[in-house]
C-alpha cells in the first residue's frame, strides 16, 4: 500500500548531494509514498506552495518567504562562481579581479530575471557602473546551459560552485577559482504551516540537512 502523494517543487539549482538525500529518504518511507516532481524559480514555487499546488519545495529563501503562512528550513549554502567556455577560460583565469569590460563583451547565458543568480550577473555590472550585458541565451536549465557552453566559444555564466563543476566536468567549461563576491540567499525546504504534510516535510528537511 501507499501512504498518499507527495507534490514536491525543485530550482534546477539544487546540488546534487541534496537530491541524493532526498530520494534516498523519500523513496525508503514505508509505506511507499508517490511522489510528483516540480522544477521551477523559487518565486513561482513559493506560489504554488501558498496556491495549494505543491505540498513543498525546495527553492531559496526569499523576501516574502518569512510571512507566517510559511515555514522554511534552512537546508544549506552555496556561493556562485564564473563559468567561461574552455577556449576562453585561460584570459579570464589569468586576472585576480574581474575583468568586467571583457566580461561585458562575452556571450553572456542568463538565468530567468526573477532569480538570485540574475540579480548577482546585474550587481557585477551595476558595481563597475557598467550596463549588463544582453544574454545571448536565456536557460535555467543545467542540461541546456552545459549544451550551449559546448558552442559558445566565448559563452559565460555564472552558477552556483556544485553545479558549476556538473556542467563544467565534460571539459567544454572550466569553473574560475574565485567565488564571486556576492552571496546566493540559502536552500531551504518550504512548506505551508496548516499543511497536512508537515511532518513528511519536516523529515525530509532533517535527513536533507543531516547529508549536506
Amino acid at each position: 500500500g501507499r501512504q498518499g502523494r507527495l507534490r514536491i517543487g525543485l530550482i534546477p539549482y539544487v546540488s546534487a548531494q541534496a537530491l541524493q538525500a532526498t530520494w534516498r529518504h523519500l523513496l525508503s518511507l514505508q509505506p511507499r509514498l508517490a511522489l510528483v516532481v516540480h522544477e521551477d524559480t523559487t518565486h513561482n514555487l513559493m506560489q504554488a506552495v501558498r496556491e495549494r499546488v505543491l505540498d513543498c519545495a525546495i527553492c531559496r529563501f526569499s523576501h516574502d518567504s518569512t510571512q507566517d503562512d510559511l515555514v522554511q528550513e534552512l537546508l544549506y549554502r552555496q556561493q556562485a562562481y564564473l563559468v567561461v567556455a574552455r577556449p576562453s577560460a585561460a584570459l579570464l583565469a589569468r586576472r585576480t579581479d574581474l575583468d568586467i569590460a571583457q566580461l561585458a563583451e562575452m556571450d553572456w547565458i542568463f538565468p530567468p530575471a526573477d532569480t538570485p543568480i540574475r540579480h548577482m550577473i546585474d550587481a557585477i555590472f551595476a558595481a563597475a557602473g557598467r550596463q549588463v550585458p544582453e544574454p545571448l541565451v536565456e536557460a535555467y536549465s543545467v542540461r541546456a546551459i552545459s549544451s550551449a557552453l559546448h558552442h559558445l566559444p566565448r559563452g559565460v555564466t555564472v552558477l552556483p560552485g556544485d553545479i558549476a563543476r556538473t556542467v563544467a566536468a565534460d571539459g567544454f567549461a572550466q569553473v574560475l577559482p574565485q567565488p564571486l563576491p556576492w552571496s546566493l540567499p540559502p536552500v531551504g525546504l518550504a512548506w505551508l504551516r496548516d499543511s497536512p504534510k508537515t511532518a513528511i516535510a519536516a523529515q525530509l528537511a532533517d535527513a536533507v540537512r543531516q547529508s549536506c
